[in-house]
């Protein structure tokens, strides 16, 4: 079915807003229009992500997507650093790689031996950059998404749920090693929001602008 843009704007900005208790030292946005993949991040609370205008010009040009027909996917971010400072923009989420665009929370704790492994050339600190490339690289090699996640998944030592899109495949990978993803469906199936946190959705959904678009749902 057709897709409302004010409830997916209004959805968007309700998910990150609920998402600052998950940490306030970076916050970033990746909208795939179903023909490009538009990142912004920035240092900075949620909050004062969420007042910049380059946000809502790029959700402006995402969700236009909407108007020839593609399905439009959004994925945000909220960072509490744990390697990697914050003011190099490259240590802030959504992290690029090879053509994808990744979201990840938890931590690799063997990922300067997959660097090394795979011979990737990370362009910041994080564990997630590693653990987006070596997925990146599986893919290319397998041309099998389920198979590069299950043998990423299998060489990675600690935490990771991850949120994962591509130039060249129309859809978005959400896999994870803890349980820590849950998903909201609107009661006609043409909007599926994920977060890291149960209590994220449960918040979105008491948002009575969104809500009352979205109609029944369940997380």
């Amino acid at each position: 079915g057709s897709v409302d843009r004010e409830l997916a704007r209004g959805l968007t900005l309700s998910l990150l807003r609920h998402s600052e208790t998950r940490g306030r030292e970076a916050a970033g946005l990746a909208v795939h229009d179903g023909t490009q993949i538009q990142v912004l991040k920035q240092s900075g609370s949620v909050s004062d992500f969420l007042a910049n205008p380059k946000l809502h010009q790029l959700l402006d040009r995402g969700l236009a997507g909407f108007e020839r027909g593609a399905t439009v996917a959004i994925t945000g971010h909220s960072r509490l650093a744990t390697n990697g400072t914050q003011s190099d923009l490259h240590n802030n989420q959504p992290v690029i790689t090879g053509g994808a665009v990744a979201l990840h929370n938890g931590i690799v704790v063997n990922d300067r031996r997959l660097l090394e492994r795979y011979a990737l050339a990370p362009a910041g600190e994080l564990d997630s950059e590693v653990l987006a490339g070596v997925l990146r690289k599986k893919l290319d090699e397998s041309r099998d998404l389920i198979a590069a996640t299950r043998g990423t998944f299998a060489e990675i030592e600690g935490s990771a749920s991850l949120a994962m899109m591509f130039d060249n495949l129309r859809v978005i990978l959400l896999a994870t090693n803890t349980g820590s993803l849950f998903q909201l469906t609107s009661e006609t199936g043409a909007v599926i929001a994920f977060a890291s946190e149960r209590f994220i959705l449960q918040r979105v959904l008491e948002d009575k602008a969104v809500n009352a678009k979205l109609g029944d749902c369940r997380v």
